[in-house]
């Protein structure tokens, strides 16, 4: 008679389970797998330890974790008050969106109002997160934990982010070139010359060629 699949006679004759190098693997595999929490906890430690042993299971579902901040506020305290955040402006990092109008804008609700002892910077860095949303949001998120300390930081890191180089260039190429269309009031005029100049603050020409232009206009 044959010997069921799987198993082979031994010296004395009896039928034992024949052990395979492949069959030993896939138990090793399984048992790894269905390891349970009170295994894991008697055999490496405590659960909370991070190094703890983690199932095979385990490592194929991500933990909960939470990044920490890229903004390092002054250690003063601020309590955020629920009527404030719906009268903050908010920027989604749209190509049509100018940062510098957005930070003009933030900073002029936030000197609207004084918490306490609490400095400015202060509470610029704690309410301008609630301002961004979509992508903006996510930039925010995105940027080194505890890499942001001042104010003066997080708007270079703004206007880096959403201000490139390319749009520099082409609102100074802009200003360079401007002129008056036809039949245009000189009023009119500037009114549109203003605008390209503050939508690019940054532009590097001489501004005494503004003033001069700017008083002969009145």
């Amino acid at each position: 008679m044959a010997p069921l699949p799987g198993k082979i006679r031994d010296s004395g004759g009896r039928l034992v389970k024949h052990e395979t190098p492949h069959n030993k693997e896939l138990e090793l595999r399984l048992n790894i797998m269905e390891a349970t929490p009170e295994d894991q906890h008697s055999h490496h430690g405590h659960q909370d330890n991070p190094n703890a042993f983690k199932s095979m299971r385990d490592h194929m579902h991500p933990s909960c974790m939470s990044a920490p901040s890229c903004i390092v506020p002054p250690t003063e305290q601020l309590v955020i008050r629920p009527h404030i955040v719906p009268l903050l402006p908010t920027f989604h990092g749209k190509e049509s969106e100018n940062p510098y109008a957005h930070i003009k804008e933030f900073e002029d609700v936030c000197n609207t109002f004084q918490e306490g002892e609490a400095s400015i910077d202060l509470i610029r860095l704690k309410l301008f997160p609630f301002t961004l949303k979509d992508k903006a949001k996510i930039w925010l998120n995105s940027i080194r934990p505890r890499s942001i300390r001042t104010w003066t930081d997080l708007q270079a890191e703004l206007l880096k982010k959403f201000f490139p180089t390319h749009r520099t260039n082409g609102l100074k190429r802009q200003i360079s070139n401007f002129s008056a269309k036809e039949n245009e009031k000189f009023y009119e005029y500037w009114e549109r010359y203003m605008e390209a100049i503050n939508a690019c603050p940054h532009h590097g020409f001489d501004t005494w060629l503004f003033d001069y232009y700017s008083k002969s206009a009145i």
